[in-house]
């Protein structure tokens, strides 16, 4: 006599297996998916505060070390656009923080070689007072090491009183 399992069981057994396979497999793909960010945020300032008669200078350096091929050259040279955006008070400045509005921007494009640097100025007029400022870069550079590094100089008569580096971009993605 043969033995005969019944139907019940062997639906069970197959459904089971189905679940514990789609299972495996959800886990399987999870494990291969990792967050990345492929546009990393450029380096950054924050707003500052500039006084009638100073001026503040970004600058930019590629310190990328010049190819030893002249034809490799091109792929050394990185392009950047060097911004201040001005703001001004909506009200007269009291005791509580005052809002800003946009008022203007400047700004220039470079083109670096390796070992090359640009600066822009900006010269705060004595008309206006003090002038909000939100220096902003923008570059090509997306690699994880990044070639351009930026500065910001507070400068007064011809000298510097504050120096800021950026905030640089993270050299790792999050995963």
């Amino acid at each position: 006599m043969l033995y005969r399992r019944p139907r019940g069981v062997l639906k069970l057994l197959l459904v089971s297996c189905a679940f514990i396979a789609m299972a495996l497999m959800a886990f399987w793909l999870t494990i291969r998916v990792r967050a990345f960010n492929p546009q990393p945020d450029p380096p950054a300032f924050g707003l500052v505060s500039v006084n009638p008669g100073q001026t503040l200078r970004l600058n930019v350096v590629n310190r990328l070390t010049p190819p030893t091929d002249p034809d490799r050259l091109g792929r050394s040279t990185r392009h950047a656009m060097l911004a201040f955006d001005m703001y001004r008070a909506d009200v007269p400045p009291g005791p509580c923080a005052t809002a800003h509005r946009f008022a203007d921007r400047q700004s220039c494009e470079v083109t670096l070689a390796p070992g090359e640097a640009a600066s822009f100025d900006l010269t705060s007029a004595a008309e206006i007072g003090l002038t909000q400022v939100l220096p902003a870069v923008q570059d090509d550079d997306r690699n994880q090491s990044p070639a351009l590094v930026y500065t910001l100089e507070v400068r007064e008569n011809g000298k510097t009183i504050l120096l800021l580096p950026a905030v640089q971009r993270s050299n790792t993605y999050g995963g």
